[in-house]
């Protein structure tokens, strides 16, 4: 969600306005950041240790399959944005196909509650940066206030629903930075 609400100001600061086209592919795109994070957690760190090898080639064929197809398909019709789109269903097939050999194993209504806070400060994380955005001044303030607020709200939101993960990642950082005496 933050690559989403600042992809507007930071492609022409940072690229220049010639590259104003790319804001709505990395906006598409932006979406396989999840995808892959998901898929990797279910498929190098599950399927793998599992000695489920054969499933997780299986999830990755089909993935490579659909997107070779998908490019092929709508390419031609739509550009670059058909290969946007062949990519994350290429991404939500090998999901698809790893989460289900793996259903068994999550509780998918408590992995959402469990994740709430996760959820709720990243989408108002989102409409803090679009809010920022939408104001008239300088682009450097712009990116440094869509980028401060954003993280500011996130973690504000992640902190007080007292998200586990969160706080169990904290705790060893915490130890780390001990243990280097930092």
């Amino acid at each position: 969600f933050g690559i989403l609400g600042v992809a507007n100001d930071f492609i022409p600061f940072f690229l220049g306005q010639e590259y104003l086209g790319s804001i709505p592919i990395l906006k598409i795109m932006s979406v396989l950041l999840f995808l892959s994070s998901m898929n990797s957690l279910l498929g190098v760190q599950l399927l793998i240790p599992l000695g489920k090898e054969k499933v997780y080639t299986i999830a990755t064929t089909c993935g490579a399959s659909i997107s070779v197809i998908g490019n092929l398909t709508l390419i031609p019709f739509l550009g670059v944005y058909g290969s946007c789109v062949a990519c994350i269903v290429a991404e939500c097939t090998v999901f698809a196909v790893s989460y289900w050999h793996l259903r068994d194993m999550f509780d998918l209504k408590r992995l959402l509650k469990e994740n709430a806070g996760v959820i709720a400060g990243s989408l108002l994380m989102y409409a803090v940066v679009c809010g920022v955005a939408l104001v008239n001044m300088n682009t450097v303030l712009k990116l440094v206030l869509e980028l401060g607020g954003g993280m500011i709200v996130y973690a504000a939101v992640v902190l007080l629903t007292k998200n586990r993960t969160c706080f169990m990642i904290l705790e060893k950082v915490s130890a780390f930075l001990k243990r280097k005496g930092a």
